[in-house]
């Protein structure tokens, strides 16, 4: 079982994604931000991990909100890390 963690800035707020994998499958993830001018609700954060566990991914059709481009592209910025790191060996 393993843990990873990203953060990314954007101009509204600072993103971080923790995801929980088990033999290459996302199995949890949590999405927290924080900021002055942050667009993400709690259900907003919650729909969006649901989304990613259940596609194993952080494709655009998998968060939704179009009109929360920015939070989405970072969201989406953590998890490419993530898995990218992910892959390769020994990390």
């Amino acid at each position: 079982y393993a843990s990873s963690r990203a953060t990314k800035e954007n101009d509204f707020s600072k993103v971080t994604v923790t995801i929980g994998a088990k033999n290459g499958q996302i199995t949890s993830c949590k999405i927290q931000s924080e900021g002055e001018q942050d667009l993400l609700t709690d259900e907003i954060r919650d729909e969006w991990a649901k989304a990613i566990v259940e596609s194993g991914s952080a494709a655009p059709d998998a968060i939704t909100g179009a009109t929360l481009k920015f939070s989405a592209q970072s969201v989406q910025e953590a998890m490419t890390e993530i898995l990218s790191e992910a892959a390769v060996p020994g990390k």
